[in-house]
């Protein structure tokens, strides 16, 4: 699922997904992708989020928190570092903008929503799939 995305931007022999939480200080059931590594605590964690049966709406997070492995091994950013900073998830598209100059949370709305259009959903803004053409897929 994410190399459709990501291609090879993310060190898939590296990541695991842990079914837990990160770090204590982040109760509750909030999945993230601070280190390298995803953390779906409770019942966010499923086993195979490529499987048949699993909801798209489950897939398209599992592609949000792919974005900060993205961000981790592609780009080089300190996920965990930057991540308290750049909480804004609300973007806007900009005709010529890269995809790697939204913020940490944009990008990951980004692809969330494409990956969810490219799989025959909707999203709760007014953008096409072809909108997203000129960002992803980066394979």
């Amino acid at each position: 699922m994410l190399r459709g995305v990501f291609g090879e931007g993310i060190d898939y022999a590296r990541v695991r997904i842990h079914p837990r939480n990160w770090w204590f200080v982040f109760p509750g059931n909030r999945p993230m992708a601070p280190n390298g590594h995803a953390y779906f605590p409770g019942d966010t964690h499923v086993p195979d989020f490529a499987a048949p049966g699993v909801p798209l709406w489950r897939k398209a997070s599992f592609v949000h928190e792919g974005t900060h492995l993205y961000q981790w091994y592609g780009l080089k950013q300190w996920v965990w570092v930057r991540g308290p900073f750049q909480r804004n998830y609300d973007y806007r598209l900009e005709p010529g903008k890269p995809f790697t100059t939204y913020g940490l949370e944009q990008m990951g709305m980004i692809a969330q929503h494409y990956f969810t259009l490219a799989n025959g959903g909707r999203i709760p803004l007014p953008y096409t799939l072809a909108d997203y053409a000129p960002l992803l897929p980066l394979a």
